[in-house]
């Protein structure tokens, strides 16, 4: 029987309980999760640049640097030769503004917080598996 690749993923939030919750998600279940989190742009920006993650979820309300400008230039990286990543929208905020703005900076999805675990691992399905 082959073992299934990791799949690693990078979890941005500034809200420390909501990185714990988010982790708590992935350690549950025969999932083969390789998480890594941290709580700023600026942070997601370096561990992006220097290690390879097949998803991000990404809070796109956070102080310094948000959401926003992460996936912006996580994109101009891209176009100057970096590899994509897809890029999961993480945000309390449920209006169509909110959702309209994180796709046209090229995020892949949206969800909506709170999400319960079922959600998280069905948006995990949807976008890296097209």
């Amino acid at each position: 029987m082959a073992v299934a690749a990791r799949i690693a993923i990078l979890v941005v939030d500034d809200a420390e309980d909501n990185l714990r919750l988010v982790e708590k998600m992935f350690t549950t279940g025969d999932r083969p999760w390789d998480v890594t989190t941290c709580n700023n742009g600026a942070r997601a920006i370096e561990l992006t640049a220097s290690h390879w993650f097949d998803l991000v979820l990404l809070d796109l309300e956070m102080p310094s640097m948000d959401g926003l400008a992460v996936a912006r230039q996580m994109r101009a990286r891209e176009v100057r030769g970096g590899p994509r990543v897809t890029i999961v929208a993480l945000t309390a905020q449920t209006s169509r503004a909110h959702r309209a703005n994180a796709l046209e900076v090229g995020c892949d999805g949206f969800l909506t917080k709170p999400f319960r675990r079922a959600e998280l691992l069905s948006a995990i399905d949807r976008y890296l598996r097209g």
